[in-house]
């Protein structure tokens, strides 16, 4: 009876915390690109070279970013990923491919999930999926910055 009241309890939390994290208008939506997100948590995606950062937070997957600066780091691109594991291959779930352009602009390049078998280049979908889902998420779940290769 306990278990059920604290799944009862939890659902009626979710429901009400999430779609608050969620609601936000369109005049909002500058805060959750991947770029703002990444420079929040201390990730330099205009470094020389090609880096790598892990951030983690107990219970939830580790999110791995890399990242390649282009133009004289004027521009840069970005690969956001959690993976897992099955049947001893790595899976991503999801990654994300992005260009951040000079003016600050992002042309997403690629959406994957193993896991679902699925792959997409279809902007406008991994744009939808990164901006009002994956970043309002991993703001809320708080993941840090954990490790860095950065390579000189």
């Amino acid at each position: 009876m306990i278990v059920i009241k604290s799944i009862e309890i939890s659902r009626v939390i979710i429901l009400w915390i999430y779609p608050n994290i969620m609601a936000k208008n369109e005049t909002q939506m500058g805060d959750d690109l991947p770029s703002n997100y990444l420079k929040s948590v201390g990730i330099d995606i205009h470094l020389n070279g090609h880096n790598s950062y892990t951030l983690k937070h107990g219970g939830f997957m580790d999110l791995t970013v890399e990242t390649w600066p282009i133009n004289n780091g004027k521009t840069a691109v970005v690969s956001m990923c959690h993976y897992g594991k099955m049947n001893g291959d790595m899976m991503k779930d999801p990654d994300i491919l992005f260009h951040v352009k000079e003016d600050g602009s992002i042309e997403y390049k690629e959406y994957q999930n193993d896991y679902a078998g699925y792959y997409s280049e279809n902007h406008a979908e991994a744009k939808e999926f990164m901006e009002k889902t994956w970043i309002p998420n991993l703001k809320y779940q708080g993941h840090t910055l954990v490790e860095s290769e950065i390579e000189s």
